[in-house]
């Protein structure tokens, strides 16, 4: 028998989780998947046994003529994995499902200021010079500011009608910066609606609603917007009181009294700055409005199939002796060469982390072999093994999935 030269030590603190995807029989792809975290909160690994059968036959007399007890039969195991917090890579990796991503180029800044017009009544806007930036912005954020447009206001009832905006391609809308010159900040956001009109006279006086050709996007309510070819002096602002959707034909409107009929022309989408918005906000220094790459979001597997593939799942931990780590086998290294039908806990939308929880099998593996790395030494083919090693053995956690060796 083999003298063991192995110290025992407690086993604590896992550092890394490395997760590989694998083929139908169970071969590390090169090429594939690899995804190493240190956001592992928690894995319970628990054997599944078949009981033992147990056989009991009385005598006549009451007592035990033949009894026999066969152990209990291992047949694998359940994983259960809770994460710090949701990973899209890790999540797709071990349920299945779709991986969203996004690689959109950023809209930057826009080459021209925006047009402002001073309207010295309906607001309350003091007199002296008012600035107006803008830029793009995408459901991922905002882009760089264009430069001003500045006005210089009258009395103590002013607003400022501000319009003009180029509208980067792809969009979601503007955001409008205002107000001080040099000190601008967040105003609102104006909504990229594509090309509408009006499709008859708007007639004059208090209008309320406005006959529009059938509408390709919706208009949002509190949208604000002119027509063109508006001889009104200033133009008339009207406001979306009702978001009107696609296809709708009639739109509910607010608006100051109409002088003069607006023939039916392009709706052209304004910001109008009253006085009344508390600027809060400062702009970009960077443009977030680009896609961000891989990993953003993740879809779940179609319902009525078993969508889990097959992964196999290397957690490594440190070996402590006597309150520190030990200096010749500094960590262990555990290996489930085989895991499938993972699925996705409960999950609680409330006050409180989003959970991460995942539940799975482990079975055992003949084709494993030396794993993603080529590095482990031993047999893998059961369910479970683990063996002491040192560091240089231990990946480094990546945001981003790695190919295997």
């Amino acid at each position: 028998m083999p003298v063991a030269t192995f110290e025992p030590g407690g086993i604590v603190w896992a550092k890394r989780t490395r997760i590989c995807q694998l083929d139908n029989e169970g071969n590390v792809i090169p090429g594939n998947s690899v995804f190493v975290t240190e956001q592992l909160m928690k894995a319970t690994i628990t054997p599944v046994n078949e009981a033992g059968d147990a056989i009991a036959i009385k005598n006549a007399s009451g007592a035990l003529g033949v009894y026999a007890l066969k152990g209990d039969i291992p047949k694998w195991y359940t994983v259960a994995i809770e994460m710090v917090y949701p990973d899209p890579q890790i999540e797709a990796l071990l349920c299945g499902g779709t991986v969203f991503s996004d690689t959109a180029t950023a809209f930057g800044a826009p080459s021209g200021a925006p047009t402002v017009t001073a309207v010295t009544t309906g607001g309350t806007l003091t007199a002296g010079p008012s600035a107006y930036q803008y830029t793009g912005y995408s459901v991922f954020g905002r882009g760089l500011n264009s430069p001003s447009g500045v006005v210089t206001n009258s009395g103590s009832t002013s607003q400022n009608v501000i319009s003009g905006f180029v509208f980067p391609s792809g969009s979601l809308g503007v955001v409008v910066f205002g107000r001080t010159n040099g000190q601008i900040q967040a105003l609102g956001t104006v909504p990229n609606v594509g090309s509408q009109a009006t499709s008859a006279a708007s007639g004059t006086g208090t209008v309320t609603t406005l006959t529009v050709t059938a509408l390709t996007e919706a208009l949002p309510a509190g949208m604000t917007f002119t027509i063109t070819g508006d001889t009104n002096s200033p133009k008339i602002p009207f406001t979306v009181l009702e978001t009107a959707g696609i296809g709708e034909t009639v739109v509910s409107v607010s608006a100051p009294t109409v002088t003069t009929t607006i023939a039916a022309a392009a709706i052209v989408p304004v910001f109008v700055d009253n006085g009344s918005i508390s600027p809060s906000g400062v702009p970009n220094v960077i443009d977030r409005s680009g896609g961000p790459g891989t990993g953003v979001g993740q879809q779940a597997p179609a319902t009525g199939i078993v969508a889990g593939p097959n992964i196999s799942i290397e957690f490594f931990m440190e070996l402590v002796d006597e309150g520190t780590q030990d200096a010749v086998w500094p960590y262990v290294w555990i290996v489930l060469p085989l895991c499938s039908y993972f699925v996705v806990g409960a999950r609680d939308v409330t006050n409180a982390e989003l959970q991460a929880i995942y539940t799975g099998t482990a079975f055992p593996n003949p084709n494993w072999g030396a794993g993603p790395s080529g590095q482990f030494p031993f047999d893998s083919s059961e369910i479970l093994q683990w063996t002491a090693c040192g560091e240089d053995v231990v990946p480094a956690a990546s945001y981003a999935a790695q190919a295997a060796g």
